[in-house]
């Protein structure tokens, strides 16, 4: 197996965790660890015993970014090649969460700011501690809101106006407007965080991974399709899943009044 960087993987009951692991920087990312991401979640897409991932931080934090000293700091003084290298490289991590055909769920235990805010983004599902802080602070910074693919994601998950907000001021916000603009599933107290997490996690687990995949690569692909390539999408999909033992598994489940087994 690969060893990942500045990162801990396990797997649990079919649910894999990617934990960010610098916490003495709040896992602030390392140029490692933006590569090994774009790693993880390839692999972790491709083990068939892995239904469901989720990514959070040790420690206070989730993710604050990119480490200042190790990356902001020197590429300054990168040439304009080593630059654009390193920007493909960051989106490539963004890459590899909206790529991947399981569930994926941020686990946000504290500050997301930066990366560490488009990285949650990229994730289907993000459950906050009361006390997490979000904030897109490439503008303020003098650089462009519209890095790692934040623009695509958000204006696909919250609309052009919440999007123009966030990324134009980049201004720190905290969970509860999180919440109120629709950015997080769920916002809880820090104890009950794991509880909850584990809950939707389990859930997913036990959906029909192959309905999951193709749910997952209709919400990407259908925004940008027209209305009849999206129902030819539909029709296809559908027809796909009907012909599979998932399916026969949920209609016995519904007709016997169980839960389903699904493969």
């Amino acid at each position: 197996m690969h060893e990942y960087r500045d990162m801990v993987v396990t797997n649990k009951d079919g649910v894999a965790t990617i934990r960010l692991n610098r916490p003495e920087k709040l896992n602030a990312l390392t140029l490692e660890a933006y590569q090994d991401l774009a790693v993880v979640t390839r692999d972790l897409d491709e083990d068939p015993k892995v239904r469901v991932v989720v990514l959070t931080g040790t420690g206070r934090g989730f993710c604050p970014g990119g480490d200042i000293n190790q990356i902001i700091t020197q590429y300054m003084s990168w040439p304009p090649d080593k630059v654009s290298w390193f920007t493909r490289v960051s989106c490539n991590a963004t890459r590899g969460f909206i790529a991947m055909t399981k569930p994926t769920i941020a686990a946000v235990n504290g500050v997301c700011i930066g990366a560490g805010a488009v990285l949650a983004a990229a994730c289907d599902f993000r459950i906050a501690v009361d006390g997490a802080r979000f904030g897109f602070v490439f503008n303020s910074l003098g650089l462009s809101g519209a890095d790692m693919g934040a623009t695509w994601l958000l204006t696909r998950q919250l609309g052009t106006i919440r999007a123009t907000e966030l990324l134009m001021l980049g201004e720190i916000f905290d969970a509860k407007y999180a919440q109120e603009i629709g950015f997080t599933y769920r916002v809880v107290p820090q104890e009950k965080l794991q509880g909850e997490v584990d809950a939707l996690a389990g859930k997913l687990a036990k959906m029909s991974a192959f309905g999951n995949k193709i749910t997952k690569q209709a919400l990407v692909q259908q925004p940008l399709m027209g209305l009849d390539a999206a129902l030819d999408f539909d029709a296809y999909a559908q027809a796909l899943c009907m012909s599979t033992a998932d399916h026969r598994e949920g209609y016995n489940a519904f007709r016997e009044k169980r839960q389903p087994k699904f493969s």
